[in-house]
């Protein structure tokens, strides 16, 4: 008995795959030379990630109304997938941040969602998601 094949994803327009060759290209410069030191010594890749949200690579599902990509989400897991091909904490990190982003972009909160959206979306502000229990 052979297991049913797996759906391909649709094929990236022509900016998301620039977006995802760029986010390669950045993966492989500046957090290849430092993946060991994430893993082993618990180092944060602030900069890889300050870099990362300025190519956009946390707002690529957000709408171009709203500042983001606007590509999808289709675009911004392969923008995860492509850090999580180097290293695995650094691409939670990436999943936390765009998921912070998607998470204000629905914040019925206007006043919140204005005053953040944009800094989380280029990474000058690095966030995380978290769930508070009472």
């Amino acid at each position: 008995m052979s297991l049913p094949s797996s759906p391909q994803p649709a094929p990236l327009d022509e900016d998301a795959t620039t977006l995802i060759e760029a986010v390669k290209a950045l993966v492989k410069s500046e957090l290849a030379p430092i993946t060991t030191e994430i893993d082993q010594q618990g180092r944060y890749p602030r900069e890889f990630l300050s870099r990362l949200g300025e190519l956009g690579g946390f707002s690529a599902s957000v709408p171009a109304a709203q500042g983001g990509g606007g590509y999808g989400l289709p675009t911004q897991i392969a923008v995860t997938t492509e850090v999580g091909r180097e290293c695995g904490s650094t691409a939670f990190l990436v999943w936390c941040q765009s998921s912070c982003a998607r998470y204000l972009l629905q914040s019925p909160n206007s006043a919140v969602r204005e005053r953040y959206i944009s800094d989380v979306m280029t990474g000058r502000l690095l966030s995380e998601t978290a769930c508070q229990t009472q």
